[in-house]
């Protein structure tokens, strides 16, 4: 009979003593250990992501089937392309631009108002038509921040 009640009291035994040996392990205080650094948060200083800028390359190839009168390789702002003879017929102003607007004067008696996108490249082109033979004066007119470059072809 002994052993019955022995092996009866065992796990209740047990579960108290587990119980006891919990309660004094939470209630140990933890040693402070100032060794250990304390983590700070640090402000970063990174830049947002912004869109590169499109670029104006080269235009493409003159038509064969025209003369090239004059061309103006990439450019910011305003400026001339120049002054030409043309002969009767039509006169093709092609041109890619982006960052606003911008304005081809082929003087005297033309003007050719462009919007160009802010985030892309605009092509253009542009035919003046000439009963005769006439030197014209060929300017654009841009605002800040404009690119562009302009070919002139007869």
């Amino acid at each position: 009979m002994d052993i019955k009640r022995s092996a009866a009291v065992s796990p209740v035994l047990t579960a108290l003593l587990s119980l006891a040996l919990v309660g004094v392990a939470a209630c140990t205080p933890t040693p402070k250990n100032d060794a250990m650094p304390t983590p700070t948060m640090q402000p970063t200083t990174s830049k947002p992501y912004t869109k590169p800028a499109p670029s104006i390359a080269p235009l493409p190839e003159a038509d064969p089937r025209r003369k090239t009168l004059g061309v103006v390789e990439a450019k910011t702002g305003s400026g001339n392309a120049g002054v030409f003879m043309v002969e009767p017929g039509d006169l093709w102003l092609i041109s890619d631009c982006y960052g606003g607007a911008m304005t081809i004067y082929v003087d005297p008696g033309v003007e050719l108002p462009l919007q160009c996108a802010t985030d892309s490249v605009t092509p253009t082109g542009s035919k003046v038509a000439y009963s005769v033979s006439k030197q014209v004066s060929v300017r654009v007119v841009a605002t800040e921040g404009v690119h562009w470059n302009l070919r002139i072809e007869q």
